[in-house]
């Protein structure tokens, strides 16, 4: 079920991760032409690109989740059970699948960036990325989204229950969630940014960033404050569709509970 959800959205993240490169797109070609052309040119010559990478993402739950799941055990084992075990357990699976995750992010940009392609499949991306850089290249802007996921994990719970203790209809809920989603995505979107734009250096195979300050100052050099949201357009547009099934499904948890 797990690999379902995540072929059905994936293209979702190819839309809204391709254009939060256009910072570091726009100093390597002065003439670069937007997402919109990218995206025809890549409907006419590489149909499948909306689910390229999409393996890897969808491996990343296993370790993820075993990981998680191990880690868990022994935490219960020395201490009591308590919430704060699962939230460890679930960081350090995050930490264990992100090199699978990061392989998905850049086999997606190694497809609409390079002529040919640098990443023919999975092993190949972590040999490549291995002899080019070492283990330390497979966990590029692990600790800024891990930071972001920390903020954006407190901010949706507390969006989750509000919603939760609301008896509003469906409709008022959806659009009161996607407002309070959109939000959020608006405030932290920045990071997502920058992590983005460092994680391209591998597959262009160009060192233009020597770190996160040194990104923020060369893509606001680029394109000013507007460089961080660079892609927020399309993450907004989309962001109903993906709040109206978490709403569906905060809905159908509560109807099961309650029959």
């Amino acid at each position: 079920m797990h690999n379902v959800f995540v072929y059905v959205f994936y293209p979702m993240d190819v839309v809204t991760s391709l254009p939060t490169t256009y910072p570091t797109m726009i100093q390597i070609d002065g003439q670069f032409m937007g997402f919109m052309n990218l995206f025809y040119g890549l409907y006419q010559t590489r149909p499948n690109f909306l689910w390229h990478g999409y393996w890897a993402q969808a491996l990343a739950y296993y370790p993820h989740m075993i990981t998680k799941y191990a880690i868990k055990q022994v935490l219960e084992g020395i201490f009591a059970a308590s919430s704060w075990c699962d939230e460890v357990a679930n960081y350090v699976g995050m930490f264990v699948a992100y090199p699978l995750k990061l392989a998905g992010n850049r086999m997606i940009f190694d497809m609409a960036f390079n002529g040919t392609l640098k990443y023919s499949s999975i092993a190949e991306y972590f040999a490549i990325t291995l002899k080019d850089g070492g283990v330390g290249l497979l966990f590029t802007g692990c600790l800024l989204e891990k930071g972001v996921y920390v903020l954006t994990s407190i901010m949706y719970k507390k969006i989750n229950e509000m919603l939760k203790q609301q008896q509003a209809s469906f409709t008022a809920r959806w659009v009161k969630a996607t407002v309070l989603y959109g939000c959020s995505e608006i405030l932290l979107f920045p990071a997502m940014v920058i992590r983005y734009n460092m994680q391209l250096q591998a597959v262009l195979s160009k060192e233009l960033y020597s770190g996160i300050l040194d990104c923020c100052a060369k893509m606001y050099a680029a394109g000013g404050i507007a460089a961080f949201y660079s892609g927020l357009g399309f993450s907004l547009a989309l962001m109903p569709l993906l709040v109206l099934v978490l709403v569906a499904s905060n809905r159908y948890d509560s109807k099961v509970k309650t029959e």
